[in-house]
C-alpha cells in the first residue's frame, strides 16, 4: 500500500519531467515555457530523491528503471553544454532575425523615424541657414569637415584597410552603446540616437551648403543604407528591452530582461553584420574612383536585400494565410439548416 501511494503521489511530477526532457531534446530550452524552465531543475532534484526512496521501498524493476532513466536524461540535459553546431548559428539569422524583427517592429520603427526624421530636419535647418551649424560643433571642427569634402576622397590600399577597421570600431561602439543603454528604460538609447541624428544631419547640411554636396553624395551613397539601418536595428533592440522593463508589471524584471534579451539578440547580431559590411564598403568602395552609377547600384542592392530579408516573417504569414482555405459563412449557415432539417 505504501509503495502504491508513493507512485500515485509522484507520478505527476515524473510525467512533467519527462515532457520537459522531450521538449529540450527537440528544440532546446527555448521550447520550454518560463514556468517549465524554472521547475526543470527542481523536478530533477526531486526525482533523484524519489529514485533513492523507490529503491528503499523495493518497487518493481520496471518502475526503478523508468525513474533512473528520467534522472539520467535530465542530468544530461542540465549539465551538458549544448553543441554549437552550424545549424544553431544559422538559426539566429533564419528564422531568428525575421521573427525578432516582426515581434519588435514597433520599437525599431520608433527609432527609425526618430533618427531619420530628426536628421532630415537638421539637414534642412543647416543647408538653408549654414550659420546654424555653429550650434552643433566648434568652428575648427566645421572647417575641417568642409575641407575634407572639398575634393573627392581618395585613399591608398593601406589607408583603406586602416579606415575599415576604424569604421567598424566606431560604428559598432555606437550600436553597442545604444543597445546596452536600453537598460535605462530606453531613455538614454533615445537620447543617443537623437544626438547622432542631429550631428549627422547638421554635418550633411553644412557640406551641402558649402557646395561640396556632389563629393559627399559620392562618398556616402554606397554604404550609408547598411550602416544607418544597422544602428537603427541595434537601438531598436535596446528600446525593446527598455519598453519590456517598463511594462513588466508584477513580473520580476530580471526574468523579463533575460527573456527579452534572448528575443532581440538576432536583431543586435544582424545589426553587427550590416555595420561590418558597410564598413568594408566605406573603406574600399566609397573613397575610390569607382563610377557613381556602380556605387548607386551597390546601395540599391543592399537596400533591396534588407527590405526583402527583414520582413520575411510577414511574407511567410501572408503566404500561410493565402494557402489556408476560407470557409464561407453561407456554407456554415447552410450546414446548420441541413442539420436542423434532418433532426426535424
Amino acid at each position: 500500500m505504501r509503495s502504491s501511494r508513493f507512485v500515485e503521489e509522484r507520478q505527476a511530477d515524473w510525467e512533467r519531467l519527462r515532457e520537459a526532457i522531450v521538449k529540450v531534446k527537440r528544440g532546446g530550452y527555448r521550447r520550454l515555457s518560463p514556468e517549465e524552465a524554472r521547475d526543470f531543475p527542481h523536478l530533477y532534484r526531486k526525482t533523484c530523491t524519489d529514485y533513492e526512496t523507490a529503491k528503499t521501498l523495493k518497487l518493481s524493476p520496471d518502475t526503478l528503471e523508468y525513474i533512473d532513466s528520467l534522472v539520467l536524461q535530465a542530468h544530461s540535459q542540465l549539465y551538458t553544454s549544448p553543441k554549437k553546431t552550424f545549424r544553431r548559428i544559422t538559426r539566429l539569422f533564419w528564422p531568428g532575425f525575421p521573427r525578432a524583427f516582426a515581434k519588435n517592429i514597433v520599437p525599431v520603427a520608433i527609432i527609425f523615424f526618430l533618427f531619420f526624421g530628426v536628421g532630415a530636419a537638421c539637414f534642412l535647418a543647416v543647408a538653408l541657414h549654414p550659420e546654424n551649424a555653429s550650434a552643433l560643433l566648434p568652428e575648427y571642427a566645421l572647417e575641417s569637415i568642409k575641407n575634407s569634402y572639398r575634393d573627392a576622397p581618395l585613399r591608398t590600399g593601406s589607408q583603406n584597410i586602416m579606415m575599415s577597421g576604424f569604421y567598424i570600431s566606431n560604428n559598432v561602439t555606437i550600436a553597442f552603446a545604444s543597445f546596452v543603454l536600453g537598460l535605462t528604460f530606453g531613455l538614454l538609447t533615445i537620447y543617443l540616437i537623437f544626438y547622432n541624428a542631429v550631428v549627422i544631419g547638421g554635418v550633411l547640411g553644412l557640406v551641402t551648403a558649402s557646395g561640396y554636396g556632389d563629393n559627399l553624395f559620392s562618398f556616402i551613397i554606397a554604404h550609408s543604407a547598411l550602416e544607418l539601418l544597422g544602428i537603427c536595428l541595434a537601438a531598436g533592440a535596446g528600446l525593446a528591452i527598455g519598453v519590456s522593463l517598463i511594462m513588466a508589471g508584477e513580473e520580476k524584471r530580471s526574468l523579463v530582461l533575460v527573456r527579452k534579451a534572448r528575443e532581440v539578440v538576432p536583431l543586435f547580431l544582424m545589426a553587427g553584420v550590416f555595420i561590418t559590411t558597410a564598413a568594408f564598403i566605406e573603406g574600399f568602395v566609397s573613397a575610390s574612383p569607382i563610377p557613381l552609377a556602380v556605387k548607386i547600384s551597390i546601395a540599391a542592392v543592399s537596400l533591396a536585400g534588407v527590405l526583402f530579408y527583414a520582413p520575411l516573417e510577414f511574407w511567410r504569414r501572408l503566404l500561410a494565410r493565402l494557402r489556408t482555405p476560407r470557409r464561407s459563412t453561407s456554407g456554415r449557415f447552410g450546414r446548420k439548416i441541413r442539420k436542423r432539417g434532418r433532426r426535424s
